[in-house]
C-alpha cells in the first residue's frame, strides 16, 4: 500500500506531547538528553508528524509512514507501557502517473488501509467503527476503532488548530491501534 517504516525516539518534546495527547499524564525524564526530548511519548503521532515534516521539506508530497513501538504513560503513580501501531498519510491518493487523474487522499482511503491491516490478523470482521473525538483529531473526521466493546484505536484527520500550530498546509490523516 506504499507505506514506509519510520523509527522515532521514545523521548519527545513536552510541548508536542501536550499538543497531541493533553489528557494523558506523561512521564518526565529526570536527566533528558536535551530539552526537546524531555518526556516519554504517549502516542506515536508526534514522531510520525515530525518525519512527515522532514520529508515534506525535501519536496515529498505523497507520504505514507507507519511505526510500531511502545508508548508510555503514568496512571495512579505507576508507569505503564503498551505496544501500538501508528500511521500517517498525506498527499495524493495514488502514485503519480500519466494514466490516472490525481486526487488528495481522504478519510476512506486510510480507513481501507487500516481495514486491510486488520484483515491480515483476521480481525476486520470483529471491528466496529464509531464516531469519536480525540484532541489531536479533526472534529467530525475521527473514528474510534472498537473490538468487543473496547476502544483499540483511532483514525482521523489532524486537528486544524494542530495543523496551524505546526505549519502543516495539507490534509494529514493519522491512525493508531493497540498491538
Amino acid at each position: 500500500r506504499g507505506y514506509h517504516e519510520a523509527i522515532s525516539y521514545s523521548f519527545i518534546d513536552a510541548r508536542l506531547a501536550q499538543l497531541f495527547d493533553p489528557q494523558t499524564n506523561t512521564i518526565e525524564l529526570g536527566n533528558p538528553i536535551s530539552s526537546d526530548m524531555s518526556v516519554m511519548r504517549s502516542s506515536l503521532w508526534p514522531g510520525l508528524v515530525q518525519a512527515m515534516q522532514y520529508n515534506e521539506a525535501r519536496q515529498r508530497s505523497r507520504i505514507r509512514l507507519f511505526e510500531s513501538g511502545l508508548v508510555f504513560y503514568e496512571q495512579e503513580g505507576e508507569w505503564h507501557h503498551h505496544k501500538k501501531l501508528g500511521g500517517l498519510v498525506t498527499g495524493g491518493a495514488y502514485k503519480e502517473q500519466w494514466g490516472q487523474a490525481q486526487r488528495p487522499v481522504d478519510f476512506f482511503d486510510v480507513k481501507a488501509d487500516v481495514t486491510a491491516l486488520l484483515a491480515l490478523g483476521n480481525h476486520a470482521k470483529d471491528v466496529e467503527w464509531r464516531e469519536a473525538t480525540h484532541p489531536a483529531l479533526h472534529p467530525g473526521q475521527a473514528a474510534g476503532i472498537y473490538k468487543n466493546g473496547e476502544c483499540i484505536g483511532y483514525l482521523g484527520a489532524l486537528h486544524p488548530q494542530l495543523s496551524q500550530q505546526m505549519a502543516i498546509t495539507q490534509a494529514v490523516f493519522l491512525y493508531e491501534i493497540n498491538w
